[in-house]
């Protein structure tokens, strides 16, 4: 089984370069100083992406990803959470299916997204939108948060 990791992004909680920074490393022109915030993305059997920032869809534009099977979020912080809306696209059963062009966006039964008892609670307050129920059409990612507080070598996490 062959497994790729694409390290999406690599910069600071802000990105590099900073915004109005003046510093050596913001001033660069060479290309390994302009980083994305934090995320990577594990191509396998089954894809695998961890954290979406601010910046996830540029990332993945950039990367060409065109399908997530399931989430990791590491933490609740804004830098590794907050392009949670841009999972939208692949939390719908046929959200990238050419067969079904007329899908409906509340197909499927969404997208897993595994993560701490701690981030859960925030996701569910800073993201209440997306647990509300809404009129057919949704506007919002289709989510299934699933515990990863338990996950270890003897007890492993099968996707």
């Amino acid at each position: 089984m062959l497994m790729k990791m694409i390290l999406t992004g690599t910069g600071t909680s802000h990105g590099i370069p900073v915004i109005g920074c003046g510093c050596n490393v913001c001033r660069s022109s060479d290309l390994r100083d302009n980083r994305l915030r934090c995320s990577a993305f594990l191509e396998s059997p089954a894809n695998i992406l961890v954290d979406v920032g601010p910046e996830f869809r540029i990332q993945a534009l950039k990367y060409k990803i065109t399908k997530v099977d399931a989430v990791f979020i590491t933490h609740s912080h804004a830098d590794h959470l907050h392009g949670i809306d841009d999972l939208r696209v692949f939390s719908h059963t046929k959200a990238l299916d050419p067969a079904h062009p007329d899908n409906k966006e509340t197909e499927g039964e969404g997208l897993k997204i595994y993560t701490t008892t701690y981030a859960e609670h925030d996701i569910r307050h800073r993201f209440d939108y997306i647990f509300t129920p809404m009129k057919e059409g949704g506007g919002k990612p289709k989510i299934q948060i699933m515990s990863a507080e338990n996950v270890s070598e003897k007890n492993p996490l099968f996707i």
